[in-house]
């Protein structure tokens, strides 16, 4: 889980977040590049709370991209979930890569 590992790593170059949030560490390095790929309507994480927690993380130095994706569930990449959507997770794992290789 990413909240485990995200504040022992200071040094990191990106953080990928899938489905949901995590806590934002104590120290955060200025200018950590982030990408968050998060359903549009989700019965996890209101749209409330998402918008709180990128403004906390935008004002603790993260580089935010924050991606949406309607018609579809938290659980949106999972093509065993009936919150699947082959063009969300589709879109969501072109933008992954693509911000993984420009790390």
């Amino acid at each position: 889980v990413i909240a485990n590992l995200w504040p022992h790593r200071p040094r990191t170059e990106g953080v990928l977040l899938f489905h949901g949030l995590a806590e934002i560490p104590a120290y955060v390095r200025q200018g950590l590049k982030l990408q968050l790929h998060i359903a549009e309507v989700d019965k996890l994480v209101s749209p409330e709370q998402t918008n709180s927690w990128t403004a906390a993380a935008a004002q603790a130095g993260i580089l935010i991209e924050r991606f949406t994706y309607a018609h579809c569930g938290h659980f949106f990449t999972d093509s065993e979930s009936p919150d699947y959507s082959a063009v969300a997770s589709e879109l969501a794992w072109t933008r992954a890569l693509s911000f993984l290789a420009q790390l």
